[in-house]
């Protein structure tokens, strides 16, 4: 089951990105790499119970810098919780690194760390390419 990033403008400078997960029990694997710097790796959302969105907000400013502002985890009738499962696999070179599974627990532990450094720079990497296309890839 494959599903579409989503980027909106709110304004004229600020931009919400949603991933979607629309069906419980689906895996969605979003895969990208980039040019400049050259890096790759993998997201995978398991929604392992009940519809799910992700959407973080940007503030991008005239210069083209970008800033993450808030994020919200929806099931579009009210705010969720953490229970669906996110795994990043970064990759660095031709190694990849063991992946990193993160729980429900662990998203609420270690949000401020982990998770939402490397969402934001997932999401960055759509938003620049969407915006001002480098000829990134990006594939869900």
């Amino acid at each position: 089951e494959k599903t579409e990033l989503e980027i909106g403008v709110l304004t004229e400078w600020y931009f919400i990105v949603r991933i979607p997960c629309v069906v419980p029990y689906i895996t969605y694997n979003y895969k990208y790499s980039t040019v400049h710097p050259p890096d790759s790796g993998e997201l995978i959302i398991e929604n392992i119970d009940q519809p799910r969105m992700v959407q973080i907000t940007f503030f991008k400013q005239p210069d083209g810098t970008c800033y993450f502002i808030d994020w919200t985890l929806t099931d579009g009738q009210r705010l969720a919780g953490f229970s669906t499962v996110l795994r990043f696999i970064p990759r660095s070179g031709d190694e990849e690194t063991p992946k990193q599974r993160l729980t429900p627990a662990d998203v609420k532990t270690w949000w401020q760390k982990d998770f939402q450094a490397q969402m934001v720079q997932f999401v960055y990497l759509v938003l620049k390419e969407a915006v001002n296309p480098k000829g990134h890839i990006l594939k869900n």
